[in-house]
């Protein structure tokens, strides 16, 4: 009778298979090369290993994700025929480990330092395309590492004096946007120009970043109070206009100096399960963020001993829809433009970018106009921006992050972080604090929009596009060519 509660116990209560190890492989499901053809055992493996570590560190170098990195590291070692169940890899923020161990052979381990990192997404996106035709079986062993090498040799595709304007030009569009005169544009798009030269020969000169941040924080804020107190002691008397005029320069050069690419990865790698790189990322944006409030915070607490004043600023699209929301939308189309060409964003991808960021802000705008706080409008705007992103690089096998970063530009709260500036100098701490907070919870609004609007369009192109599916393959050589799932 026990015997029979017992079995009867048991089929109640069930039991599952023993747990097997994932996949090195699975990892690549819901990735744009889920789909990847494995080639044929390659004759020289260490020749191979070369390759994929050389693919994941120019990956972490050009600026992508670790998702993305993880991504075609993967797609890349079994388009080169590397069995996955002999592959390991360690990917960091700034290094890559990969070790492959077959049966019968020594082990082999390789590691490559990223110590230089310079984003570039023209040949990000380069990249990604060679990994893309890797995957679908279009180059083999003998052509691979010669694309690879035109890969890295490929020349940028704007000069740096164009790209310094741009920036410029973003800068001066955005004061304008928030109903700055032809002086507040003129002085922007100078310091901006300015602040480039700067920090482009500090960079150079082996300058830590969080200094050249700093130096480009304290110049926006020093250029804006000088020609503020020059007209000031021109007029003889404080005028408003004037210190609007200067917190308006000041706000342009903090949207240019904004971590934007820092705050998209600590939310992507966080939620793809890469503690160590998305904390490194977020030590990364609270550094950066912390020299702007440093500069511009120094400057401001010396404004009045020049006889410089500093006035408050409201964004006319945080606020009450304007019936003027159509020359806002055009302004915000052309500086998105603008932040494309600054961040080296390939010129067939330019358009798509503005259009995306264009979409981010008019989805805020209208949810401004629905009553919903800038916290949720700024997350939907973002979200409308990742997903645009993400879409268009599934649909032309390129870089999402080419597309998202500067794409949310305009939605970086650096309005906010002069605000706060401008009341902690002014011996209001408490409000000072708030408005950080509030910049603090609209930066993660960005993020985090963003990259959930990825991963919707991710989940969906999975779904129509034929080349993601498939099954991993067996490592006999009848089996070569077929598709990973």
């Amino acid at each position: 009778m026990e015997a029979k509660e017992r079995q009867r116990i048991r089929r109640i209560i069930g039991s599952d298979p023993v747990t097997a190890p994932t996949p090195v492989v699975s990892r690549l499901r819901g990735t744009p090369f889920a789909g990847v053809r494995r080639g044929t055992i390659p004759d020289d493996v260490l020749d191979s290993m070369d390759l994929v570590l050389r693919v994941a560190a120019l990956a972490i170098r050009y600026g992508a994700g670790m998702r993305d990195v993880e991504a075609m590291t993967l797609a890349t070692a079994a388009a080169l025929g590397l069995a996955d169940d002999y592959l390991e890899y360690d990917l960091t923020f700034s290094s890559a480990m990969v070790a492959y161990a077959p049966p019968g052979l020594d082990p082999v381990v390789r590691v490559l330092v990223v110590r230089s990192p310079a984003r570039d997404y023209s040949r990000l996106a380069a990249l990604h395309e060679y990994v893309t035709e890797l995957a679908a079986g279009h180059a083999g062993h003998s052509d691979a590492r010669a694309k690879l090498a035109a890969v890295e040799s490929a020349r940028k595709p704007y000069r740096r004096s164009l790209v310094r304007v741009a920036w410029a030009m973003m800068t001066s569009l955005i004061v304008l946007r928030l109903g700055g005169d032809a002086v507040a544009v003129a002085t922007s798009f100078g310091a901006t120009i300015v602040i480039d030269w700067i920090g482009h020969h500090l960079y150079r000169r082996g300058a830590p970043w969080p200094l050249v941040t700093l130096a480009g924080a304290v110049l926006a804020a020093f250029i804006a109070i000088v020609v503020g107190a020059t007209t000031v002691s021109g007029l003889g008397h404080l005028d408003p206009d004037v210190a609007r005029r200067t917190s308006l320069v000041v706000a342009g050069g903090v949207m240019m100096l904004l971590p934007g690419l820092q705050l998209v990865s600590v939310i992507e790698d966080g939620l793809w399960d890469y503690p160590l790189s998305a904390g490194a990322r977020l030590f990364q944006a609270l550094l950066g963020t912390s020299a702007i409030i440093a500069g511009v915070g120094a400057v401001f607490a010396a404004a009045p001993a020049v006889g410089a004043d500093v006035a408050p600023l409201t964004d006319p699209l945080r606020g009450e829809l304007s019936a003027h929301w159509w020359t806002y939308l055009l302004i915000v189309f052309a500086a998105t433009l603008a932040a494309a060409v600054g961040n080296r964003v390939p010129p067939r991808m330019v358009m798509i970018t503005g259009l995306a960021g264009t979409a981010g802000v008019a989805v805020l705008m209208l949810s401004q106009g629905f009553g919903l706080s800038a916290q949720i409008g700024t997350f939907l705007g973002a979200f409308v921006v990742g997903a645009v992103g993400r879409a268009w690089a599934a649909r032309y096998h390129t870089a999402a992050m080419a597309v998202v970063v500067p794409g949310i530009t305009m939605l970086l709260p650096g309005l906010a972080v002069v605000e706060a500036l401008r009341q902690l100098s002014g011996g209001n701490p408490v409000d000072g604090l708030i408005h950080l907070l509030g910049a603090a919870t609209t930066a993660g609004a960005i993020a985090l929009g963003s990259v959930m609007g990825g991963m919707l369009a991710s989940s969906l192109e999975q779904g129509t596009v034929r080349l993601r599916r498939g099954v991993w393959p067996a490592r006999d050589p009848e089996h070569v060519g077929q598709q990973v799932s």
